[in-house]
């Protein structure tokens, strides 16, 4: 049985105005309306500077009787604050009397924690930073994007970890059964695979420094901060007191996390800061079951400074679209050297060298220490899913994927060295996702009685162009899943030698997951 190890190294005239005014009103009555616009249809309008306070005055009053709302004066501005669509807006712009028309946005107060380690957590912030503290403005992640974290377990006990402890809602503390029926008994936090109990409680340390960067408290005037400090980590132990493990304790690991999604828990990622064994089809098909329910796995690249292109590295070299692998960059912005690299294999880089976050305190006194590897630059990323996740829940795993692939920040040292050629940037990827509808996935299980049916054929063609089509093959359990499915109506048919199965018309109207299972006849 092949071992697997944590990826880690240590350490005008009033007449004149008036009537352009009342000329410029007239006019925009062909182009308002009287709909009831969003909160944010909000626009400037900014008179060119012949017009007087006395016109917008004027203004405000014909704007109240032509029916359309006048929110507010800029008097030393020459300008009116209007509700109105855009497309209103674009046409008032091209008024000959009006000088610019400009959205009225909103703005936040900058968010910045007040724990006293961020400044030397320069992977948050900085020039060869992720960006992270910026992104902070928009999503500081959310207990619906939960991050489950496979490793030696977590310090739970931490106190700059505890408040980002998931806590299973279905299961009954203390009462020795399984409430929630997954085969694991009063599994409150997680699960610990490597021991055979409910407990994840980390006796090595590097699961509690992999979670802090992940979602260490923020804000609390204490230590560091994580990535996504607003989402909650699952702590899984299938790693020893040592930092080693079994491809099969790796495997059941992604299995129960993958369970607690089928069962409901919010999970957008797992993170594996580990890897060695060389290829398993058990671990690929657990983290393929994973894919099938819209999770995406973010590995860790590797510490040998290969290629991996040449030399494959699993789990992060799986050739899967909910893998996402992770180089490590140090404080310069360089590839660390101990970084494993490829140019089609490894995806993304983030920091990972010389990284400050949370360490079990029965093992160092202070609570924090610095570690190096990809196994640092890993939960980095894990952590901006959750990001991009509770900015846009409708998100699918791959747009979110695709997201962070799209907003990195192009490193000349990083050029043929990752598919992307750049650092990861949280701050754009949430933007981005803020601006992006989310797409519906198709998902459900094939069955013959109550057991899955594996390697189905599940075909969707589009009802209004027959050219749009897809199909998946069914996963062990039955399961299947469709990400990025344009809206409209499909038919979806079900084929399997032996079997038959009755069509079905699907409607997919709005983002978010639609079921569809179906029964052998």
């Amino acid at each position: 049985m092949s071992q697997m190890w944590c990826d880690r190294k240590g350490h005008a005239s009033r007449s004149y105005v008036d009537r352009i005014v009342t000329a410029f009103l007239l006019c925009a009555a062909i182009f308002f309306s009287s709909t009831s616009y969003a909160d944010d249809d909000r626009y400037i309008v900014r008179f060119k500077k012949e017009a007087a306070q006395d016109s917008l005055a004027l203004a405000a009053v014909t704007v109240s009787d032509l029916g359309y709302q006048q929110l507010s004066r800029i008097p030393n501005d020459n300008s009116v604050v209007m509700r109105m669509s855009h497309q209103d807006a674009r046409a008032v712009a091209a008024r000959a009397n009006v000088e610019r028309v400009e959205e009225d946005r909103r703005v936040w107060a900058f968010r910045q924690t007040n724990d006293p380690l961020l400044s030397v957590q320069y992977g948050l912030q900085g020039i060869y930073s992720s960006r992270v503290t910026d992104a902070w403005d928009l999503s500081i992640g959310s207990p619906n994007a939960l991050v489950a974290v496979i490793d030696t377990g977590v310090d739970l006990n931490h106190e700059d970890l505890r408040s980002s402890i998931w806590t299973n809602p279905r299961e009954i503390a203390g009462n020795g059964r399984d409430d929630d029926r997954n085969g694991v008994v009063d599994d409150l936090h997680g699960y610990d695979i490597a021991n055979g109990d409910s407990d994840p409680q980390d006796d090595n340390g590097h699961g509690t420094h992999v979670s802090g960067i992940v979602a260490a408290s923020g804000d609390n005037a204490l230590g560091v901060a994580g990535v996504a400090w607003g989402t909650q980590i699952i702590a899984v132990k299938a790693l020893d007191s040592e930092g080693g493990g079994y491809t099969s304790s790796i495997t059941r690991a992604i299995d129960y996390v993958t369970d607690l999604k089928k069962k409901g828990a919010p999970i957008v990622a797992i993170n594996l800061s580990l890897g060695g064994g060389g290829y398993s089809g058990s671990l690929y098909r657990a983290v393929e079951r994973a894919r099938n329910h819209d999770i995406l796995v973010v590995a860790a690249a590797g510490n040998d400074g290969d290629d991996n292109d040449a030399v494959d590295s699993y789990p992060a070299n799986f050739k899967l679209d909910n893998v996402l692998s992770v180089a490590a960059t140090d404080a310069s912005g360089q590839l660390a050297g101990y970084s494993n690299f490829g140019a089609n294999s490894v995806h993304v880089a983030a920091p990972g060298s010389d990284i400050r976050s949370t360490y079990p305190r029965d093992l160092v006194d202070s609570g924090y220490q610095n570690l190096s590897g990809t196994s640092m630059a890993s939960p980095h990323v894990a952590g901006i899913v959750a990001l991009v996740a509770a900015a846009n829940s409708g998100l699918s795993m791959t747009q979110v994927r695709s997201i962070i692939f799209g907003t990195v920040q192009s490193l000349a040292s990083l050029q043929g060295a990752t598919l992307t050629g750049g650092i990861t940037d949280a701050r754009r990827a949430v933007e981005i996702a803020l601006s992006t509808g989310g797409l519906p996935r198709l998902f459900g299980y094939v069955r013959d009685g109550s057991r899955g049916i594996q390697g189905a054929k599940v075909s969707v063609v589009s009802r209004n162009d027959p050219s749009v089509r897809r199909s998946v093959k069914t996963a062990k359990d039955g399961s299947y899943s469709m990400s990025e499915l344009q809206l409209g109506s499909y038919t979806v048919k079900v084929s399997k030698r032996g079997k038959r199965f009755r069509s079905s018309n699907v409607g997919l109207a709005s983002s978010g997951v639609i079921r569809k299972n179906f029964s052998a006849r």
